[in-house]
């Protein structure tokens, strides 16, 4: 039994040292590893990263079957842009960032897994986002 502890603020994405740190760590568990993920509440937090645990362990899998799917099963919705009308201004902004940059995070995975992921999210993230400019 172990305890690792991956800090991220709520509603926010993660930082981006926290995602390679996490992924670093999911990536070299047993096959026949247990998890037991929670944050504060159990929902926004802990979804996005089963979300990416999920991403890692079921590459054959769309990255909205995922999202969904932990969204059925009790988590936030990923996806989600902030558009209830009685959502709080300033946490809009926040769940538009996070729709936008999970589905990246699949990306990531399935344009480097195949190489044994010869860079980090961080290092990906930051080629993708000169890439756009």
């Amino acid at each position: 039994m172990g305890y690792v502890r991956f800090t991220a603020l709520d509603h926010c994405f993660a930082n981006p040292k926290i995602i390679d740190d996490f992924l670093t760590f999911a990536r070299n568990l047993p096959e026949d590893t247990w998890l037991h993920f929670h944050c504060q509440a159990g929902k926004g937090r802990t979804t996005m990263f089963l979300v990416f645990y999920d991403f890692l362990r079921n590459l054959d899998v769309s990255a909205t079957d995922i999202i969904y799917r932990q969204y059925k099963i009790g988590g936030n919705y990923m996806l989600y842009q902030g558009d209830d009308p009685g959502e709080k201004q300033w946490k809009v902004e926040l769940y538009k960032e996070k729709a936008a940059m999970v589905p990246l995070v699949y990306e990531y995975i399935q344009n480097n897994y195949q190489q044994d992921f010869p860079l980090s999210w961080s290092q990906w993230k930051s080629q993708f986002a000169r890439s756009e400019d």
